[in-house]
């Protein structure tokens, strides 16, 4: 989990520390820290745990982010994003 700024740590430094061990993937709470984690130059599984809004799974599609869906309105809504980009829409 590198959310929260790596709990303070610095999400850089911390991501600088962790890539060496080859993580199967890093954890964020939201899409913005998903995308900050993908601005790092970070290509490997990015798992947001917290709930997303409906209104940001367009961001997380584009992003590769593997989003917290809750229900089936999630479920479609992150469809219909996934369709619209021409990517997958990942979830947990």
């Amino acid at each position: 989990m590198v959310k929260a700024d790596a709990y303070g740590l610095g999400m850089p430094e911390a991501v600088s520390a962790l890539e060496p061990l080859d993580p199967f993937a890093y954890g964020v709470a939201a899409v913005e820290e998903g995308v900050a984690l993908r601005g790092l130059g970070i290509e490997r599984p990015v798992i947001v745990f917290s709930p997303v809004p409906p209104a940001s799974y367009p961001i997380a599609v584009q992003a590769g982010l593997s989003v917290c869906v809750g229900d089936l309105q999630g479920l479609s809504d992150l469809k219909r994003a996934a369709l619209e980009a021409g990517a997958p829409g990942r979830f947990h």
